[in-house]
């Protein structure tokens, strides 16, 4: 059995797969002698020339090993790998990311030193222009190690987390549209005994045009409510402490449905903004009943900033009463201000 086995599922990203596989080396040659590393590569039905770069690493390296399959998705894809992996903890790659030499040592370290189910890190948001790039930390406000990881913006992203691979018992990425992490990892990370911590951006995720969360806004995002509620059902279902449900439950109404409201749409056309606010508020109060009475209406959640809370604030009710056409005009003068602020 391996210590850790790194899973990378591939799907047309030819153009940054030799650095995504090349950090990756990096890392498994920066670990110990004694330290056992699989790299598992799954590509997902490219058709670009992914598949060659994949038989060229997979031969010059005898610890990577290639599946070719289907395109089933990205969820397909990372089941696949699970199942084959054999390493006491998995990591997730995005193919089009990196990581740092030192990620695979130091989240191994910090996990065993702690003995930890999962050991996390922060983010390196890396864009075209380098010096556009931003650090985000894993961990925001709350009285504990948990409420903290779970006020972090990405607390459902897969990729920053070192995870016992025992954690994903009875548990798949559900496909289909909608970002499948939010249905599994914040149930890992309530599942779990122990977490460490390394406060240092150990995973670069690439920023791109025409990447799966960068998107315009479709099928995709229309899913997270339904994703929200699979992942609550499931964390009932393993026995998820009272506690840890409250928190989990403002988590993930505030960071993954919330935001979406409050940000994501905003930055749609004019046009386009109304409808889009209008069809995803009545699909979270279908799904979700108690989406309002949940959820800080404050602006809290996102910012520190009295201004902004301010503005959050009558955003979040003017949405709650459908008064799309109101806050839709809103979000159009702090667009145009904010656009003007960062062009001077």
């Amino acid at each position: 059995m391996a210590d850790v086995s790194v899973l990378v599922p591939v799907y047309n990203t030819e153009l940054y797969l030799r650095e995504c596989l090349d950090s990756i080396a990096a890392a498994v040659n920066r670990c110990e002698a004694q330290i056992s590393v699989e790299v598992l590569l799954a590509d997902d039905g490219s058709t670009d020339g992914s598949a060659a770069v994949l038989s060229e690493y997979a031969e010059q390296y005898p610890y990577m090993r290639l599946y070719r399959r289907e395109n089933r998705g990205a969820a397909a894809e990372r089941n696949f790998l699970l199942r084959k992996a054999r390493g006491e903890y998995v990591l997730f790659v995005d193919s089009d990311d990196r990581i740092r030499p030192e990620m695979i040592a130091r989240l191994l370290g910090a996990a065993r030193e702690q003995s930890a189910d999962i050991a996390v890190c922060d983010l390196e948001f890396i864009y075209g222009d380098s010096t556009k790039n931003e650090v985000r930390s894993c961990l925001g406000d709350g009285e504990n190690l948990y409420a903290r990881l779970m006020d972090c913006e990405l607390v459902a992203a897969s990729c920053n987390k070192l995870i016992r691979r025992g954690l994903f018992e009875g548990l798949r990425y559900p496909g289909g549209a909608g970002p499948e992490d939010i249905a599994v990892i914040p149930v890992i990370l309530a599942r779990a005994e122990r977490i460490a911590v390394v406060n240092e951006p150990l995973y670069q995720y690439r920023q791109r045009e025409g990447s799966i969360m960068r998107s315009s806004f479709g099928a995709g995002q229309m899913a997270i409510p339904g994703r929200v509620r699979l992942c609550l059902q499931r964390a009932e279902v393993c026995g998820v402490s009272d506690k840890k449900m409250a928190i989990l439950r403002r988590s993930l109404y505030e960071r993954q449905v919330l935001a979406v409201m409050l940000f994501q749409i905003r930055r749609l056309p004019f046009a386009e903004r109304g409808r889009a606010l209008g069809w995803f508020v009545r699909r979270t109060e279908y799904v979700l009943p108690d989406f309002w009475a949940r959820v800080r209406m404050d602006g809290a959640a996102f910012t520190e900033s009295r201004a902004e809370r301010a503005v959050l604030a009558l955003s979040a009710r003017l949405v709650r009463r459908h008064a799309f056409g109101c806050v839709s005009a809103l979000w159009q003068g702090m667009n145009a201000a904010y656009d003007a602020l960062h062009r001077g």
